[in-house]
C-alpha cells in the first residue's frame, strides 16, 4: 500500500502507550490491582521476599521460608535476575505491577509492529498486526501467568530484528537480536526460549527452500552465542538447580496431557466472547482447575476474517500459513493422533500445558490477518474489480457468523457493527483507503476493548498492604485452615471447595468493597478456632500451590522420605481439623473424632483430640541440656529452622531422630555447646564447644550448594555435608572449640557472570575492531 506513512517512530511509541492505557485504564487510573492466584500466594510473597533481602545488603541465593527453605536465585519460575524486575524493588508491590505491565504491553506492541514492518506489510498493516497480537485474548489473559508474559512479549522484537538482519547482512540487527532473545530466556520461561528457537529454525528453513537464499550461519552463530552469554545468569545456574526438580526425569504422561485445546475452540479466535465484569468473584480466583488455562482467546471478528484472506493468497510467507496450524496441532494434544510423534521430540516429555502453544497460533493469526489487511486494500486495476470479489467472500464468511450470532450470542452488535462498516467500506472505491484504514483500525480496537480488556482480574489495592509483607507469617492470610485426605481427590484438593463449606463464617464476595472484611473474618475465625495446618507451604497451604513447578520434586521427595502413613504426616504438622470422605479412613482412629458433617457432599469434618500448640518463629537457639527441656522449649520454636547436636547411637540414627512422638527431635550431650554468631538468608556462623564426637543438624532443606568450614586458629578446613537429606543438613562434628561457617551459594553462579562479563566484554571489543575496520 503505498502513500504517507501513518506516524513517525515517536509518534508511533506515543500511539501504543495511549492505546495500552484506553485499554487497561480500569487498571491504571483506578484503586484496583491485578489479582490472581499466583500474584497472592507465589509472585506477591516472593518478590517482596527478594526485595527485603537485596535492602538488608543480601544477595537472594536462599528463601528459608518456603519449606524449610529452597533455592531462590536459581528458580527459573521467580528469574531474579530479569532486569524489568528492578521495578518491584524500587515501588510498592501494586505500582510496580502496573508499572510492569504497561510497560511489557508496550513492548509487545512495538515489537509486534517492528516485526510486521520487516516482513514487508504496510504501515497500516503493522498497526493491526500490532493491535491484533497486543491486545488479543492470548495476550491479555497470559499476563495472570507472570512467568510466561515477561518472556512472549519479547519474540516479536527477536523475528524481527533476525528478519531485517538476514535481509540486510547488517551485523547490527544480530546483536539487537541476541540482546531481545536474552531477555526472553532471563524472562526465566525456559521453554518459550526453546520453541522460539525451533521456530525460527523453520522460518529460515522455509525461507532458504522458497527464495533459495544463503543461510547466514555464521551470524546466527553469532547471535546465538552472545544470547547464552547475556543470559548464563540465569540458565547456568537453572541447569544446577533443575537437578533437584520434578523435570529432570521428565514429567508423567498426565500431568503433560492437562490444559489440551478441542479441536471446536479455533474458533473462539473469531467468537466474541461478551462482556465481563470487572471485578472477579473469589470462587473464579481460587479455582485452578478451570476449564482452559486461558480464558478467552479472542483475535478481533475483523482479524479472523482477515486471517482467511491472508492464508489463502499465494503471495503470503508460507511459514506464516505453516505456523498457524502446526502450532494449533500442538496445542491439540491429545485430541490428535499426532500426539504420540509429538510427545516423542526432544524435551517434550519435560513440557506441560499444550495450551501454552495457543500463543503462536495468535503470533500466526495476528501475521496472516495484517497480510489480509493490506490484500483488502490493494487497488491493482482502476475499476477496483478484485475488491468486490474479496468482499463478495467475506460476506459469504459474515452470513455464517449472523446466524450464530442472532440466535445463540447475548450481545451480538459487538461483531456485526464492524463486520457490516468493513463490508461497506470494502464496496467504496478507495480514494481515500488511508482514512478508511484508520477508522477499520479504530473499530478493531474496540472490538478487541471490549472482548478482552477484562480479562486481568482486578481486587482492590488494599489486597497487597493486607497480606503479609514476607514469607516469614506462616499462619495467617492465604491458609486453608483444613488438610485434606486422600490428597488426590480432585473435589477435596481445590481450595475452594473446602471454602465454600463455610457459607457465612469464611466464605464472603471477593471485590474492592468487601476484601479488606472477607480478610479480616477469615483471621478472625482462624485465631477463634486455632485451625491449623501444616507448615510446609507459603502461610502455611497444605497442598503444593504455591511452590513454582521445579520445587514440586522436593516437596514430593520430603513427604515420601519422611513419613510412612497420612497419620505420621498429619501428626508431624500438627494439623487440628482434617477433612476427609464419610466414612474416614482407618487410621484416624483414636487420634481423631467427628466434629461436623456434610451429607449433601459425602464429607465430614475431624477434630484432632489432643491439639498441638501453636507454632511460633524464633530468631535466635537457646542451649538445651536435657531431653525433657528441650521438649519444652522446642514446641515455642519455628520447626523448620531448630539447630541441635545429637549424638549418632545406632545407623540412621539421625533419620531416626526425626520419628520420635511430639516433635521431639532432640538428644543432646550435657557438655556440647553452640552459639549463634551470625545469621543470614543463605549463611549462618556458629561458635561450637564439642568435648565428644557429635553430628551438627541444622534444621534447613538441603541442596546441592550447601558448603561448610571448620575455622580454627585462622584456618579454614572443608567438612562434608551428610547425609544430604532433603529436609535437614547433618555435619560431623570433631572435638574442639571452633567456628563453624555454613553457606549456601548457587551452583554456576561465579562462573555464570564470569562468562556474561567476558561476553561483553568480547562484544565491547568486536565493534570496536569494526569500527576501525581492522575486519
Amino acid at each position: 500500500m503505498k502513500g504517507k506513512p501513518f506516524f513517525s517512530p515517536l509518534g508511533l511509541v506515543f500511539i501504543s502507550l495511549l492505546g495500552v492505557g484506553i485499554f487497561f485504564s480500569h487498571l491504571f487510573f483506578t484503586s484496583s490491582s491485578p489479582f490472581y492466584f499466583d500474584f497472592f500466594f507465589y509472585v506477591y510473597p516472593h518478590f517482596k521476599t527478594a526485595s527485603d533481602i537485596l535492602w538488608q545488603g543480601e544477595i537472594p541465593f536462599w528463601n528459608p521460608y518456603l519449606k524449610g527453605g529452597v533455592p531462590f536465585w536459581s528458580d527459573p519460575a521467580i528469574a531474579l535476575v530479569y532486569p524489568l524486575h528492578i521495578l518491584f524493588l524500587l515501588f510498592p508491590f501494586s505500582l510496580g505491577l502496573k508499572i510492569f505491565l504497561a510497560l511489557h504491553y508496550g513492548i509487545a506492541f512495538l515489537g509486534a509492529y517492528y516485526c510486521a514492518r520487516q516482513y514487508r506489510i504496510s504501515r497500516e498493516g503493522s498497526l493491526f498486526m500490532a493491535i491484533t497480537f497486543t491486545f488479543s485474548g492470548y495476550m491479555v489473559g497470559i499476563f495472570n501467568i507472570f512467568t510466561k508474559f515477561r518472556a512472549l512479549v519479547w519474540i516479536p522484537f527477536v523475528f524481527g530484528l533476525l528478519k531485517k538482519g538476514r535481509n540486510t547482512g547488517n551485523v547490527k540487527y544480530f546483536i539487537l537480536a541476541s540482546l531481545a532473545f536474552s531477555m526472553v530466556i532471563l524472562a526465566g520461561h525456559l521453554y518459550a526460549a526453546y520453541f522460539c528457537l525451533l521456530f525460527l529454525c523453520l522460518e529460515i528453513f522455509l525461507e532458504r527452500g522458497k527464495k533459495k537464499k544463503k543461510i547466514p550461519v555464521l551470524k546466527l552463530i553469532f547471535f546465538l552465542s552472545l544470547s547464552l552469554g547475556f543470559s548464563a545468569p540465569l540458565w547456568l545456574p537453572t541447569l544446577f538447580f533443575l537437578q533437584d526438580s520434578e523435570r529432570k526425569e521428565g514429567l508423567s504422561l498426565k500431568e503433560r496431557k492437562k490444559w489440551h485445546t478441542p479441536p471446536g475452540r479455533f474458533l473462539e479466535f473469531g467468537i466474541h466472547p461478551g462482556s465481563r465484569s470487572r471485578m472477579i468473584t473469589e470462587e473464579w480466583a481460587l479455582n485452578r482447575q478451570k476449564k482452559h488455562w486461558i480464558n478467552s482467546i479472542y483475535l478481533g471478528c475483523l482479524a479472523f476474517l482477515l486471517f482467511g484472506l491472508g492464508f489463502f493468497h499465494k503471495k503470503t510467507p508460507l511459514f506464516c500459513k505453516i505456523l498457524v496450524p502446526l502450532s494449533f496441532l500442538f496445542a491439540m494434544g491429545d485430541y490428535t493422533p499426532f500426539w504420540i510423534l509429538e510427545s516423542r521430540l526432544p524435551l517434550m516429555n519435560r513440557f506441560r500445558y499444550p495450551e501454552k502453544f495457543l500463543f503462536w497460533t495468535t503470533f500466526g493469526m495476528a501475521f496472516l490477518s495484517a497480510y489480509g489487511f493490506d490484500l483488502l486494500f490493494l487497488r491493482e486495476n482502476k475499476e477496483g474489480k478484485k475488491i468486490q470479489k474479496k468482499s463478495l467472500f467475506l460476506l459469504a464468511i459474515l452470513i455464517s457468523f449472523l446466524i450464530y450470532l442472532f440466535f445463540f450470542h447475548s450481545t451480538p452488535w459487538l461483531i456485526i457493527l464492524p463486520v457490516l462498516v468493513l463490508f461497506v467500506l470494502s464496496l467504496l472505491s478507495f480514494q481515500s483507503y488511508s482514512l478508511i484504514g484508520a477508522f477499520l483500525l479504530l473499530l478493531h480496537f474496540g472490538d478487541l476493548y471490549f472482548a478482552n480488556s477484562m480479562e486481568i482480574p482486578l481486587a482492590h489495592s488494599k489486597v497487597y498492604s493486607t497480606c503479609p509483607k514476607t514469607l516469614k507469617p506462616l499462619f495467617s492470610l492465604g491458609q486453608i485452615p483444613v488438610s485434606v485426605y486422600p490428597y488426590s481427590g480432585e473435589s477435596l484438593y481445590q481450595p475452594q471447595s473446602l471454602l465454600t463449606k463455610w457459607k457465612k463464617e469464611i466464605k464472603k464476595p471477593l471485590s474492592s468493597s468487601s476484601l479488606s472484611t472477607w480478610l479480616n473474618t477469615r483471621l478472625v475465625e482462624e485465631r477463634k478456632l486455632r485451625w491449623i495446618g501444616n507448615t510446609t507451604m507459603i502461610f502455611g497451604k497444605e497442598n503444593p500451590v504455591g511452590y513454582s513447578n521445579s520445587t514440586l520434586w522436593r516437596y514430593n521427595q520430603v513427604f515420601l522420605n519422611l513419613y510412612k502413613s497420612p497419620k505420621d504426616f498429619f501428626d508431624f504438622f500438627g494439623t487440628e481439623y482434617l477433612l476427609t470422605y464419610n466414612p474416614p479412613p482407618d487410621w484416624v482412629q483414636g487420634a481423631y473424632t467427628p466434629f461436623k458433617v456434610f451429607p449433601k457432599d459425602g464429607l465430614l469434618l475431624l477434630k484432632r483430640k489432643n491439639p498441638l500448640p501453636f507454632c511460633q518463629i524464633y530468631d535466635h537457639f537457646t542451649i538445651v541440656k536435657s531431653f525433657k527441656e528441650g521438649l519444652s522449649k522446642i514446641k515455642k520454636r519455628e520447626w523448620r529452622r531448630r539447630i541441635v547436636l545429637e549424638i549418632p547411637t545406632v545407623e540412621e540414627g539421625i533419620q531416626r531422630s526425626l520419628f520420635r512422638k511430639n516433635q521431639g527431635n532432640i538428644l543432646l550431650t550435657k557438655s556440647n555447646q553452640v552459639r549463634i554468631i551470625s545469621k543470614k538468608n543463605h549463611s549462618i556462623s556458629l561458635f561450637l564447644k564439642v568435648y565428644s564426637p557429635a553430628f551438627l543438624l541444622v534444621r534447613t532443606s538441603y541442596a546441592h550448594g550447601w558448603r561448610a568450614w571448620k575455622i580454627q586458629k585462622n584456618l579454614e578446613e572443608e567438612i562434608p555435608i551428610y547425609p544430604g537429606n532433603h529436609l535437614f543438613l547433618a555435619l560431623p562434628l570433631e572435638k574442639g572449640e571452633y567456628k563453624l561457617l555454613l553457606e549456601y551459594i548457587p551452583p554456576g553462579f561465579y562462573i555464570s557472570w564470569i562468562l556474561c562479563g567476558l561476553t561483553g566484554l568480547g562484544l565491547g571489543v568486536f565493534l570496536f575492531l569494526k569500527k576501525r575496520k581492522i575486519f
